[in-house]
């Protein structure tokens, strides 16, 4: 079981945009989620309306070498706790978007061309071989 990890809300107000507009980043801005090995680049929102219970949601977008896709994204979701200035962080179960060929095109659509271009460059590598 991963143990639980916590935000301060204040943390969590600098960083966030509203909404569910992305923020992208060659890492994330929150200390408390370590980036793995074969990242290519990191994204994160604010509330969805896909999940009201979340409070925000950050990705990592990695390259994984003994996997046999290419692109893994790991997904954490940030919910409110009892205490009204923290945020809980726990890694999401794997979505079947976890594993592919492609950014997600919800992430893609505002992805800045620089992490497009790093991502196609690092898979067409990988795909080749």
């Amino acid at each position: 079981m991963a143990k639980k990890k916590f935000l301060l809300r204040g943390e969590y107000l600098r960083n966030i945009k509203p909404k569910e507009e992305l923020s992208f980043g060659v890492k994330l801005p929150f200390k408390q989620i370590t980036s793995p090995s074969g990242t290519i680049f990191a994204a994160w929102h604010g509330p969805s309306r896909i999940n009201p219970d979340s409070t925000g949601t950050a990705y990592y977008l990695r390259l994984d070498n003994d996997d046999p896709m290419p692109l893994n994204i790991d997904v954490y979701s940030m919910r409110p706790t009892k205490e009204p200035n923290v945020i809980e962080i726990e890694a999401a179960p794997k979505q079947t978007y976890h594993w592919g060929q492609d950014i997600p095109q919800f992430i893609k659509t505002s992805t800045p061309k620089k992490f497009i271009d790093k991502t196609n460059k690092i898979l067409s590598k990988r795909l080749d071989k």
